[in-house]
């Protein structure tokens, strides 16, 4: 999800908004594009898995701290 605001603020800026939700792919399942509103979207958990299962990236995360390569010969 990326919330956003909009509107014209006291200092005389304005914002333009642009809530959306974007599937994993980066599909834009729902958009706010100005104003209030609410988004709201179905998410395909299954699909998402199967997404995963075919594309591994996040098997290569590491939460571990990794040691930095020493600059010095």
């Amino acid at each position: 999800m990326a919330p956003a605001q909009s509107g014209f603020h006291p200092s005389g800026r304005e914002t333009y908004g642009d809530s959306m939700i974007v599937d994993y792919w980066g599909r834009v399942l729902q958009r706010v594009p100005r104003g209030r509103g609410c988004a709201i979207a179905a998410i395909d958990l299954a699909a998402q898995a199967s997404v995963r299962e075919s594309f591994p990236a996040l098997v290569h995360r590491t939460f571990a701290p990794q040691p930095k390569e020493s600059t010095l010969t």
